[in-house]
């Protein structure tokens, strides 16, 4: 080989070498700038993902701080199941603090909607102040029980003392 020729040659390889760079650096800065992007797609993912777990976090937190609040709202209102033997405890505590002697007996027909009613029959003559504080008692019962009928007159035996003629109590029923 002579140096034209060799000179020849290794211009052609040059440039040959100087292309197959060019076009590897090309194909490498394609597949940089697709991986560049996928990448910012999954940080944009991933950042999303963060801020629906902090979301679901801060609602799991709420929920648990409101489970009294739940507690409680469920505690108003009786069930079909359970209202007769909390109705008759309760109207019995109230009528025990204020010493005063009950029987109790269920009516069908409820004059509210979604409760459930029944008579409270008071045994003997009572106090009126005594009366008063089992009115206030079943009241403010929880679940809520409240005095739909009253008749009420005064005893012949004192003017300190009632008697209750007719007592009609409603207990709200889910």
């Amino acid at each position: 080989m002579n140096p034209t020729k060799l000179r020849g040659f290794l211009t052609f390889f040059l440039l040959i070498v100087i292309s197959s760079g060019v076009a590897v650096y090309y194909f490498a800065f394609a597949e940089l700038r697709t991986f560049s992007v996928e990448v910012g797609h999954r940080v944009t993912d991933a950042n999303a993902s963060a801020e629906q777990i902090q979301n679901l976090q801060a609602l799991k937190s709420q929920l648990n701080q409101e489970q009294g609040l739940v507690a409680k709202a469920n505690e108003i209102f009786a069930t079909n199941a359970n209202y007769q033997p909390a109705a008759i405890r309760d109207v019995q505590h109230y009528a025990d603090i204020a010493g005063i002697s009950i029987t109790t007996t269920f009516d069908n027909n409820a004059p509210i909607q979604n409760s459930r009613s029944f008579s409270v029959v008071v045994n003997s003559e009572v106090a009126y102040d005594d009366f008063i504080a089992f009115l206030r008692g079943v009241e403010s019962n929880i679940p809520k029980l409240q005095v739909t009928h009253i008749s009420i007159g005064r005893a012949s035996t004192s003017e300190d003392l009632v008697v209750i003629e007719k007592l009609i109590i409603s207990i709200f029923v889910r």
